[in-house]
């Protein structure tokens, strides 16, 4: 090993090291949040003990989903409401988290709660100590500890502690990413399965590799026959279980239940009218939630979302993102596209909007050609907006009043 490597790797080593310390702050300070949260928390019989305790706070909502797949499994037969529609069930949930949870409930005797909340902390900061790496590639390190940090306390982050899978899956996802830069195609492949175990959000991932893997075809094509055919296979194959790793958890449900529409009756069964909309409840949902006291609520809602349409492209073409590379740009185009298909507007788009990590980078003006000399104190105003803003998500998201609640 050369001097010059020597250095890079203990570089690589602090960097690593300087994630965690502020990765783990972060965590205190979203702990604390959800510590002043458990006394508004009432007694919940589906959720919490008789007494609500801090780690009740990490099964509400969908960690009582991944608490009841642990200790009961998925059932053999789709449940139906009064009038004959799939009813919510545990089937929308996705496997590799719950089966992780048990494991370590297994292995140590901790109960659902703690062992959720171990394997949601180790992998958000495993996806932390990843995101500051690739970041640095393409900005200087302060810069890019900084947009971790801007990411690692935006409004919805206490989910990365609780019985979530956005922990889960921004490792792997930040780990995919990376390999596709990289090139690494046997990674790709075997992160995009472990994607498509996790979360569903394998579908903008494969509209990304595609694209990748279209311009290595285009390459291939202006260099023959300079470059032979075969160095194409690992890049298609990679594509191929890319794009079956987007099918697989809705094809295996469909294959145990004995319903090839499984998998999607069961999400619509958390839709309006049970029906999955592209696109048009994103103007409906928004006119609701934030313009229902005005004179034109629909007018006023699609002004709002024409201007988050409008900041995301910019956000990826202008530029504010000349240092990312393609792959991190794609990402931050397809997967908003993904959600306008499939999402109906609540308040569970602030979660949704973790995965989107390159605009942390992008907002703090990591990714402009010249870096300007007061991007510390952006940094510095969006860690202190995000946190007011997560206190705020945390006591009036995440604490559940009965009978229902806006979910976080």
């Amino acid at each position: 090993m050369t001097p010059a490597e020597t250095a890079g790797g203990v570089g690589r080593v602090r960097l690593a090291l300087a994630a965690l310390l502020v990765y783990v702050a972060t965590r205190l300070v979203s702990t604390a949040f959800i510590a002043q949260s458990v006394p508004r928390q009432v007694p919940f019989e589906q959720w919490t003990g008789p007494k609500v305790t801090f780690l009740d706070m990490s099964v509400l909502w969908d960690g009582s989903w991944y608490r009841h797949i642990v200790e009961n499994g998925y059932p053999d037969q789709l449940p139906l409401d009064a009038v004959g529609n799939v009813a919510q069930n545990a089937w929308a949930f996705y496997p590799l988290f719950p089966e992780l949870v048990g494991r370590l409930m297994g292995l140590t005797g901790a109960d659902f709660r703690l062992a959720a909340t171990l394997v949601s902390l180790v992998a958000g900061a495993g996806a932390a100590v990843l995101m500051v790496h690739l970041f640095a590639r393409y900005a200087p390190a302060p810069v890019a500890l900084a947009a971790m940090t801007v990411w690692a306390v935006q409004p919805a982050a206490p989910t990365l502690q609780i019985a979530y899978t956005e922990a889960l899956a921004m490792l792997i996802l930040v780990g995919l990413l990376t390999s596709l830069i990289d090139r690494r195609w046997g990674a790709v492949a075997v992160l995009a399965v472990l994607l498509g175990l996790t979360r569903p959000i394998a579908v903008p991932v494969a509209a990304v590799v595609g694209v990748v893997v279209l311009r290595e075809v285009l390459a291939w094509w202006r260099e023959r026959p300079g470059r032979p055919a075969h160095t194409l296979v690992e890049p298609v194959a990679a594509l191929a279980v890319t794009g079956l790793s987007a099918v697989l958890w809705p094809t295996f449900v469909g294959l145990r239940t004995g319903r090839s529409d499984a998998y999607s009756e069961t999400m619509s069964s958390w839709r309006a009218g049970h029906e999955i909309v592209p696109l048009r409840p994103w103007i409906d949902n928004t006119a609701v939630l934030l313009f229902a006291d005005s004179a034109r609520p629909r007018l006023y809602a699609a002004l709002a979302v024409g201007l988050l349409v409008a900041f995301l492209i910019a956000a990826a073409v202008g530029p504010w993102a000349y240092r990312l590379p393609m792959e991190l740009r794609l990402w931050m185009l397809a997967y908003p596209a993904y959600l306008a298909v499939v999402l109906d507007v609540g308040t569970s788009l602030i979660r949704y909007a973790i995965p989107l990590f390159p605009v942390a980078l992008v907002i703090i003006g990591g990714g402009l050609r010249r870096i300007p000399r007061w991007w510390p104190a952006l940094a510095a105003l969006l860690i202190v907006a995000f946190l007011w803003g997560q206190w705020h998500w945390t006591m009036g998201l995440l604490v559940f009043e009965p009978p229902s609640g806006y979910p976080p």
